[in-house]
């Protein structure tokens, strides 16, 4: 592998494993700020399973890559709450190349930030 490819790899898993703590942090520490900026979503899941596979596998992923326990109350705060906002949406083409079947409304006021 080219330095530079292992530099590109190890950037884009930084990114994520970022994204993925600071989805585990406002789902348990902040969830109505979580909920206002689903307020926002648009979509629906595509269950193509990209967002279950940042950094590592979900166990609970079966042989199709489909989650088994997608519609059970058992399913993970976290992953129920996937995307929260528009930096989870580009988590997923960042790190697969596919666009994520949620998008964000955008509002005027906002100003755009990066992870």
């Amino acid at each position: 592998m080219e330095l530079g490819n292992a530099i590109e790899q190890t950037k884009c898993e930084l990114v994520l494993l970022y994204g993925k703590l600071r989805r585990f942090c406002l789902t348990t520490l902040a969830p109505r700020r979580t909920r206002s900026r689903m307020l926002r979503r648009q979509g629906k899941c595509r269950q193509c399973a990209s967002c279950c596979k940042f950094i590592f596998r979900c166990p609970l992923l079966d042989e199709n890559n489909l989650c088994k326990i997608y519609h059970s109350r058992f399913r993970p705060l976290v992953c129920r709450r996937f995307p929260i906002d528009q930096r989870d949406v580009e988590d997923v083409y960042l790190n697969y190349g596919r666009k994520c079947g949620y998008s964000f409304v955008e509002t005027k006021n906002r100003r755009r930030r990066f992870h």
